[in-house]
């Protein structure tokens, strides 16, 4: 069934009345670390695509549940910072590459885009983490502000590896949009 064909609120809604907010939390937390396992393995060659994107849908159904919690509007309001702050930085990479060599842009392949792809996602997942830990802890709510700056530390631990692997390597690192 397409998610056009169900009501993917009610059900995000009956999930959270049938297990709980805290239950919930735990289980982002669960699935971010999957994926952050993932993403690992991937960029090993342990791991295929089809594997990522279970991953990644796990995830991002895991975040529409918490943003019935927490609102949508803190949420956008921290990816649109953190878009701003990737076009700042793009800006200033393409800045500084037409001074180093003349403008031209690097070769890639379609395996660095596919890597650099992952990468943006699992930091835009980050981001959506990051600002739900802030607000949950604003809001004194213990609990749920632990599991979810868990969740921050296995992705920022994810991105890390990624970003030395391809430093590592010698390919371009993508975007950062925390």
């Amino acid at each position: 069934m397409s998610e056009s064909d169900r009501d993917t609120e009610a059900l995000y809604e009956r999930a959270i009345g049938e297990w709980g907010p805290a239950a919930q939390i735990d289980k982002l937390t669960e699935e971010a670390a999957e994926l952050a396992a993932v993403c690992a393995r991937r960029q090993n060659g342990l791991a295929a695509d089809g594997e990522l994107a279970r991953e990644a849908a796990d995830v991002e159904i895991m975040l529409e549940q918490l943003r019935q919690l927490i609102g949508d509007e803190p949420i956008e309001a921290a990816r649109d910072a953190a878009l701003d702050e990737l076009e700042r930085r793009l800006d200033a990479a393409d800045a500084e590459k037409a001074v180093t060599d003349g403008g031209q842009p690097a070769e890639t392949t379609s395996s660095e885009d596919d890597d650099v792809d992952v990468e943006g996602e699992l930091l835009d997942t980050l981001e959506e983490l990051r600002l739900l830990a802030i607000r949950l802890d604003a809001r004194e709510d213990v609990v749920l502000a632990y599991y979810a700056s868990q969740a921050v530390e296995s992705l920022e631990q994810a991105a890390t590896t990624i970003q030395q692997r391809e430093a590592t390597e010698g390919r371009p690192q993508g975007g950062d949009a925390a």
